[in-house]
């Protein structure tokens, strides 16, 4: 116990005399640690704090240390278990599953949007910055592909219009062989594909197919005028009742005479037909 002090723990007033305050203070400047818990003046975070001074400078150091919500940082090497508690109390949803973001037409990628909130909660994004950096990505991949597709458009549009000036007035009757034979080699799916994706205005494909048609004659490829042609599943749908009950459809009594020559022919048409009207629109 300090020479200040009587034997019962009493401040000894006469040994302050007249400079009390002072001493008082000087007192309790060198020996705070008096006046603090035993654990709290023994730990180990103390030992370098040599006096009150020392105390406040430290405490005041640490305070700039503090963000706003008062949260430190963790450092680079510290445990994940820091990086949680830090990422939680700045804001960051408890799971991946807490992040919501505003539906954006077009952008229906449901993978990519739960490995980006997978990488977001990792990286300890707000709901907010998530929603933002992927509201970003979004809008960009819409509007490439939008732009893409307008620019394909319009290149398919062009080269269409130049592959029907090149054929001229062969164009008709090209356009038909090349219907006919997609219809006689395709499947129902083929030909559906080809009506619904709209590849068959493709200026390229057109080419190499009617090239390709030059090779067969209208009895290997059937009636290039439009018995052969790819319809909607109505339209297919029309074309099969009418060979199977029209007496002046060219098939009509092939397909009931087994020993007609294009009885084969008939059947096979039929049956394209009718699973063509099966397809899907």
């Amino acid at each position: 116990m300090s020479e200040l002090f009587k034997e019962d723990g009493s401040l000894d007033i006469d040994l302050l005399g007249e400079n009390h305050k002072e001493a008082i203070a000087k007192y309790v400047n060198d020996n705070y640690r008096d006046f603090l818990p035993e654990d709290a003046a023994t730990s180990a975070p103390m030992a370098p704090i040599k006096d009150l001074q020392s105390l406040a400078k430290s405490y005041l150091n640490a305070q700039e240390l503090i963000g706003k919500k008062g949260i430190i940082k963790p450092q680079d090497n510290d445990p994940d278990d820091k990086w949680d508690n830090y990422f939680r109390e700045l804001g960051r949803p408890d799971s991946v599953d807490g992040y919501e973001y505003d539906k954006v037409e077009g952008f229906d990628n449901e993978e990519f949007v739960k490995g980006f909130s997978e990488a977001a909660h990792t990286a300890g994004l707000t709901n907010k910055q998530a929603k933002t950096a992927l509201r970003f990505i979004q809008d960009r991949y819409v509007n490439e592909v939008t732009k893409y597709n307008n620019d394909y458009k319009t290149k398919m549009e062009k080269d269409w219009a130049d592959v029907q000036r090149e054929f001229g007035d062969k164009f008709e009757i090209n356009q038909k062989k090349v219907n006919a034979l997609i219809a006689k080699f395709g499947d129902a799916d083929l030909q559906a594909h080809i009506r619904s994706s709209g590849i068959g205005r493709d200026a390229k494909l057109f080419k190499f197919l009617s090239g390709l048609a030059d090779n067969f004659n209208e009895d290997m490829i059937g009636d290039i005028d439009g018995s052969s042609n790819v319809y909607t599943p109505r339209e297919a749908m029309s074309k099969a009742n009418d060979i199977m009950t029209n007496k002046n459809n060219s098939l009509y009594e092939a397909y009931y005479s087994a020993e007609h020559p294009r009885h084969k022919e008939a059947m096979d048409e039929v049956l394209r037909l009718y699973k063509m009207a099966d397809s899907k629109k």
